[in-house]
């Protein structure tokens, strides 16, 4: 593999710089300046049912100014000994892919952050106006809005009724989608 400058990578030393320089550009280009993470998030249980084996609880999660910005959460924690690996996701509650970890014992955790035109809802849409000095472009926002909710998982405390199902214990709340 060779650098920006044609010069051949054979270190360890000099592939983190490289790296660190690839994953610059690729924000660059791909989802540009991401917000700081929010310092007033809160999380309302707004609802649970039951759901042949599956507890659903819907979430509000709200942040930034005024808690302007709100991202719903939907999650299915199948029935069983928690803690449950987490299948996060923006696909819509219909989707095979949340049936099939649910039915390999997965809980699902989806999040309103998709395009309008699939038919679903898009909160991260707002998104643009809460963070006027960030370039929110569709990817960013859509990486944007797992962050917030992982954000929930990992800093903040549970509001009274909602017990994730599985801790998020790795580095993902700001870098959901760089490796």
């Amino acid at each position: 593999m060779e650098g920006a400058s044609g010069t051949p990578i054979t270190t360890l030393e000099q592939w983190g710089r490289e790296r660190q320089r690839l994953r610059s550009e690729f924000a660059h280009w791909v989802y540009r300046k991401m917000s700081p993470p929010p310092d007033n998030l809160r999380a309302m249980v707004t609802g649970t049912r039951g759901d042949g084996g599956v507890t659903v609880r819907e979430v509000r999660l709200e942040f930034e100014p005024d808690h302007r910005g709100i991202l719903h959460v939907h999650l299915f924690i199948p029935d069983g000994k928690a803690p449950f690996p987490v299948f996060l996701t923006n696909q819509p509650r219909t989707s095979s892919w949340i049936k099939l970890a649910i039915r390999r014992g997965y809980s699902a955790y989806i999040y309103d952050a998709t395009d309008p035109i699939f038919g679903a809802t898009d909160d991260c849409d707002t998104f643009i106006d809460l963070y006027p000095d960030y370039d929110f472009a569709c990817i960013a926002r859509f990486l944007e809005a797992p962050a917030q909710m992982c954000g929930v998982c990992c800093t903040y405390p549970s509001p009274p009724g909602f017990q994730p199902s599985a801790p998020f214990e790795s580095p993902l709340v700001r870098c959901m989608g760089v490796a």
